[in-house]
């Protein structure tokens, strides 16, 4: 048996958020994965699972992978830029122009997404939800990309008759999903995203049949974060009243968004991230929760020491 079976145990301090409300914490655990699901968090390791392989993270913090629902690839690289624009100013001086060259220039679009994808891999996000533009076949070659590092999420298609006719809209969707499914992605999906404010209703009611259908979602787009890529954590603070809301807001709540994923309770697939924070020195004694808050205020990619989705080993 070994890790690859995706049978194992994670040994060390363990977060998760058992509900929206509940908070589990333990500076001394273990998290069983048994063929790519959790099998639940131990005190005690039960005796069935002790000749399993064993991944000691005595320093370390062991976290359901976060989840960032407000990605734009189009936006890979202007993140920083104009964030004193307005939102109408930014998109002409920057998004705009932005993705008219990743969707002229195949070369670009290439280096562009790789290095969007690169940020999350090397970040505590396990999967993501993004927005992969109006052109289908970047937004299905975004969504293949994504799926071969390894990690998960919902790739999705901007949907809108905004510029477009209703019947184009339609057409690329159906184009999008039909590529999607052909490539049969381990962890990625398809998704349909519209903005309630510029998509009419008859698209909105066509998008709809279509999705249930083919069995994905319809999602009203959120605005973007134009500052660095870990803005979702710092965005997620910024709306919490409490630990366990902003936590949650990372993890088990987008994780129902994306399936039963974004905890450790029993049953759920098995996305995990290992945190170190050896070089956030303190005199304090913490609490994981408090140890958690400072990697991911004051932590880079040096924090993240391992990852793994659905049981797989990703890094």
């Amino acid at each position: 048996m070994t890790v690859d079976d995706g049978n194992f145990v994670l040994h060390g301090a363990i977060l998760y958020m058992k509900s929206e409300e509940e908070l589990f914490e333990t500076a001394d655990g273990y998290l069983v994965c048994m063929e790519g699901v959790s099998a639940g968090v131990f005190e005690e390791l039960p005796e069935e699972f002790s000749d399993w392989p064993l991944i000691d993270c005595p320093e370390e913090l062991i976290i359901p992978g976060l989840i960032d629902t407000r990605e734009d690839a189009m936006l890979a690289n202007v993140r920083g830029l104009g964030t004193y624009l307005t939102e109408e100013a930014f998109a002409e001086a920057y998004a705009e122009p932005e993705a008219k060259r990743i969707a002229s220039d195949r070369q670009y679009e290439k280096r562009s997404f790789d290095a969007f994808i690169e940020t999350i891999y090397v970040g505590p996000a396990t999967r993501a939800v993004i927005n992969g533009g109006s052109d289908y076949a970047a937004a299905a070659r975004l969504a293949r990309m994504l799926d071969e590092t390894g990690l998960g999420g919902l790739v999705g298609l901007s949907c809108t008759d905004a510029e477009h006719t209703a019947e184009e809209v339609l057409e690329n969707a159906k184009k999008f999903l039909s590529r999607i499914k052909r490539r049969r992605l381990a962890n990625v999906k398809p998704a349909l995203l519209i903005d309630e404010e510029k998509t009419s209703a008859a698209l909105k009611e066509a998008l709809q049949r279509l999705t249930e259908e083919a069995k994905v979602s319809v999602l009203n787009v959120q605005p973007p974060l134009r500052g660095r890529q870990a803005d979702f954590v710092r965005a997620a603070a910024d709306e919490a009243g409490s630990f366990e809301e902003f936590f949650s807001a990372l993890t088990l709540k987008p994780g129902r968004l994306i399936g039963d994923v974004g905890t450790f309770a029993p049953g759920s697939e098995f996305d995990a991230v290992i945190l170190s924070d050896v070089n956030l020195d303190t005199m304090r004694e913490l609490t994981p929760a408090e140890r958690l808050l400072r990697v991911l205020n004051y932590g880079d990619d040096r924090s993240v020491v391992g990852k793994f989705v659905n049981g797989w080993k990703v890094y």
